[in-house]
């Protein structure tokens, strides 16, 4: 049991940590954070163990929800990249979410949030981007109302906060994830439904973050098998892994499907650019070795058979 004056210690050395990435700015934070985690393990090596399994249980967090282990079968397995399949991969628009519902019945759609100028969220893999797709000039981000003026290659909606509310009340089985924004009080209060938003994060102090913001599923990201030893020190019960990375060779296979056996919830990404997005590969490993896979082309409807 950890004593309480050691968990005022941490819980004052994580929040210090905020206060000072704000004041200082991005390069500081990256310095301090680091600090900070050694400061952490230094107190105590199992507490964040110990208070993810007490999280947890309080907020009835159910640890296999999205766990698969029969097949690529399982509709559950598939989630549709940057807001839908096909045409719509990457559009992060409204009819892009509505073509992966309606007509490939998804349940699981990942979409990429930017902060507007003005604090608001809007569909999108980063600014750039979104310039680029809507063919707005300058740089940086745009403010609300101009957003929704804007069509995505001339012919699609930006998708909002609003309108992912919308779809998530009319569609009770319907999961969304997502990984860029860190304003973690803002994703919680513009998209609520925590009971089925999915937060990807980078870093345990990210975890613990998300978690404080009101996030029940928060995702932590093995980016590289050097780093697989993070998760299973904190043993985070979902992660999401490159396969690029992870299937490059038997030796790194045998460490994802250990990790899977073990009944850690996967879900594979980068799959369509390391061309493992294909029949043969998805119908030996989806189900078998990851529970999930983000997907460009094959969805629930679209089997690779």
């Amino acid at each position: 049991m950890i004593d309480l004056k050691k968990r005022s210690v941490i819980g004052f050395l994580v929040f210090s940590l905020f206060g000072y990435g704000i004041y200082k700015g991005f390069r500081h934070y990256k310095k301090e954070r680091s600090r900070v985690l050694s400061r952490i393990a230094a107190l105590e090596e199992g507490f964040l163990e110990v208070e993810l399994k007490r999280f947890y249980r309080e907020r009835g967090v159910d640890l296999n929800r999205f766990y698969v282990n029969d097949g690529y079968r399982n509709p559950n397995a598939y989630i549709a990249h940057g807001g839908g399949i096909g045409n719509f991969t990457y559009t992060n628009s409204r009819e892009g979410v509505l073509n992966a519902l309606k007509e490939h019945k998804f349940k699981f759609i990942e979409l990429d949030f930017l902060e507007t100028s003005d604090g608001w969220l809007v569909g999108g893999h980063d600014w750039k981007w979104f310039r680029r797709m809507t063919k707005v000039t300058g740089e940086g981000a745009l403010k609300l109302n101009e957003a929704r003026e804007l069509l995505i290659e001339g012919k699609y909606h930006p998708i909002f906060a609003e309108d992912v509310r919308s779809l998530m009340k009319e569609n009770e089985d319907l999961f969304i994830l997502t990984d860029k924004i860190k304003k973690f009080n803002l994703l919680v209060k513009e998209l609520g439904n925590i009971e089925r938003l999915i937060v990807e994060v980078f870093d345990p102090v990210d975890y613990v973050r998300a978690i404080a913001a009101g996030v029940k599923y928060p995702v932590f990201c093995i980016a590289k098998p050097e780093l697989l030893h993070v998760a299973k020190k904190y043993r985070f019960p979902i992660v999401t892994m490159d396969a690029a990375k992870f299937f490059d060779s038997e030796e790194n296979i045998q460490k994802v499907q250990q990790l899977h056996d073990e009944g850690v919830t996967i879900f594979l990404y980068w799959n369509d650019y390391s061309f493992r997005d294909e029949p043969t590969w998805i119908r030996k490993y989806l189900g078998r070795t990851v529970s999930k896979i983000y997907t460009d082309k094959w969805s629930p409807e679209v089997l690779p058979e």
